[in-house]
This record gives structure tokens, C-alpha cells and sequence, in this order.
């Protein structure tokens, strides 16, 4: 039986997912404002997914959410190199 993940685990595991799908070499880099209004993604999200998602949204302040992002995205991340350290120690 696989025992149910904590909220606190489910929300790192989804940050660091969002931040490695946006992996590029480090670079310092200007960001784009954020978009005036909330857009629904084009597709609905898978049921699981869903779950999820509700399990940790009341817990997850975006703004400190997209800060982290806006931070690890700056680096290119492997286990082990600055990069991936750095992000690391910026969550704790």
C-alpha cells in the first residue's frame, strides 16, 4: 500500500517540477510581468492532478512560489552542481 504523500512534500515536489521544466543554462535574466488576469489552461488537468492540486493550493503562497521559480530558473540544475545546490539551499 503506498502511504499518502504529506502536503509539505507534494508542494516541493511540484515547485521543483515547475522550476526543471523551465531548465536552461544559467543566465541572469529579466522576467515578464505577470499576466493581468488568471487564464484557465486549455485543457482540464487529469483527476489525479486535480487532486493534488486542491490537496496543496490553500497551502501554497503563489507569489513566494514564483519567486523560487524566478530564482532556480536562472540555473542549469544536476544533482550535485551549484546550480541545483543553490536552489536547494534557497527552498530550506
Amino acid at each position: 500500500m503506498i502511504r499518502p504523500a504529506s502536503p509539505a512534500v507534494v508542494a516541493l515536489c511540484l515547485s521543483l517540477t515547475l522550476a526543471s521544466a523551465c531548465g536552461r543554462p544559467a543566465a541572469p535574466a529579466t522576467f515578464p510581468a505577470a499576466p493581468r488576469f488568471y487564464q484557465p489552461p486549455s485543457a482540464p488537468l487529469p483527476p489525479s492532478a486535480e487532486r493534488a492540486y486542491r490537496a496543496v493550493a490553500p497551502l501554497v503562497d503563489g507569489d513566494t512560489a514564483m519567486e523560487i521559480v524566478r530564482f532556480m530558473d536562472q540555473y542549469w540544475r544536476i544533482a550535485g552542481n551549484p546550480g541545483f545546490n543553490a536552489s536547494i539551499d534557497r527552498i530550506r
